[in-house]
């Protein structure tokens, strides 16, 4: 594995850092060791609020590219790089972070990220970036505007989970929240930010706030792809609802579920069970553990997904895998409870990519999204990372080259 090097780079907006492997890095200024150029610029990470602005957000850490770990014989994905972006400005108008969604505007060619800042750093928003990549590298990101939502009716559009973009269509999805007694939605956004009406859902998303049934607190609509040119909409829920099962443990894994609907009207075409892997490692006494969950979802084809789950165990690190998902075997549930039910079948799942495995740094990993072909065929795919606003964790952009050619399979 190839080290990497930091390069400096001036533009109009500042400085930042940017990372290529260390045997493409070539001095610009002559006489000038790489020492001597290796350095870091202060570069407050933020915005100012409604404002149009273009910041290359760089790497404290770039990790250079290597082959990533497959379930498959052949190769299916390569790993291009990962940056770390610089932590933000405490006093900032508008931090960047909590980024928990991706999706790819084909029509822009750039990316969107959504924040599920809870208004205590800023009002509730989407990130607009352009990445930059040399010679098939992952090379930064350009933070290019801030998009803050607007609600109408003042509802609750914090805590966003999931955006997807295509065709015009703008959507992000806002996590159930029991103890408001507020709702799991998708809200559709205009391009200037204003926030419409919530898409009509089916009853198998509701929450029974007396019964305490349905999607359960904080693991509700966390993953959502569209895909047949925005008429269909999937959504996937972190977790088993409370009727379908209880949560993965280091001892078996759980059933959750991913839900295909007639984006137009909101009628769930069909429902498939997921199985979530076991939790990869038992806690400590006295520490805790979280998932795995169902994090997020990328439509390939009518019938093929990516998927990303994830887990975290105290006092050690967090658990990040990406699948390739067949639906078209699996059982329709619509309407079924107890997903873990022997003459249920559920969707098929390959591993992708074992981020576990590879040299970077782990964290909370939240956002995925399929973007352009590159020039081998393959398709440019995108992670991020959620840093909570936390100072002990980190906010990180990594991408892969994924072969999701399904008629090879």
């Amino acid at each position: 594995m190839r080290q990497s090097c930091k390069g400096v780079v001036r533009s109009s907006y500042g400085y930042a850092a940017t990372g290529f492997p260390a045997d493409r890095c070539e001095s610009s200024e002559r006489g000038q060791s790489m020492e001597d150029r290796l350095m870091f610029a202060r570069r407050p990470n933020a915005f100012p609020a409604a404002a149009i602005c273009a910041v290359l957000c760089g790497a404290a850490f770039v990790c250079a590219p290597h082959a990533a770990r497959s379930a498959d014989k052949e190769q299916r994905a390569e790993f291009l790089g990962a940056i770390v972006l610089p932590d933000a400005a405490e006093d900032a108008d508008t931090r960047i972070g909590g980024l928990s969604g991706i999706t790819y505007d084909a029509t822009e060619g750039d990316w969107l990220f959504v924040s599920d800042d809870k208004n205590e750093y800023g009002p509730p928003r989407l990130y607009r970036a352009r990445v930059l990549m040399d010679h098939g590298h992952l090379a930064g990101v350009r933070f290019t505007d801030v998009l803050e939502l607007e609600s109408a009716d003042n509802g609750w559009i914090s805590d966003m989970e999931a955006v997807a973009s295509e065709g015009g269509t703008l959507l992000v999805t806002t996590e159930g929240n029991w103890p408001e007694h507020e709702q799991n939605r998708v809200l559709a956004i205009s391009p200037k930010g204003a926030v419409g009406k919530s898409l009509p859902l089916p009853e198998s998303l509701k929450i029974d706030f007396d019964a305490r049934t349905g999607p359960r607190d904080n693991k509700g609509l966390e993953a959502m792809a569209l895909g047949d040119g925005s008429r269909t909409l999937w959504l996937g829920l972190e977790a088993p609802r409370t009727q379908d099962g209880a949560l993965p443990t280091p001892d078996h894994g759980a059933m959750t579920r991913i839900l295909k609907l007639d984006r137009a009207t909101g009628k769930e075409e069909a429902s498939y069970a997921y199985p979530l892997e076991p939790l990869a490692k038992a806690p400590a006494q006295g520490k805790v553990a979280d998932g795995p969950g169902l994090d997020e979802i990328a439509a390939v084809d009518a019938t093929h997904l990516l998927t990303m789950e994830r887990s975290w165990v105290e006092g050690d690190t967090n658990y990040v895998q990406v699948y390739m998902v067949d639906t078209a075997r699996a059982s329709d549930v619509s309407g079924q409870t107890l997903l873990d039910d022997d003459a249920i079948e559920p969707v098929e799942k390959h591993l992708l990519v074992d981020l576990n495995a590879l040299s970077i740094p782990m964290d909370n990993y939240e956002g995925l999204a399929l973007g352009p072909k590159l020039a081998d065929g393959r398709r440019l795919m995108l992670i991020c990372s959620d840093n909570n606003f936390n100072k002990h964790q980190k906010t990180i952009v990594a991408a892969f080259a994924v072969d999701v050619d399904t008629t090879q399979q």
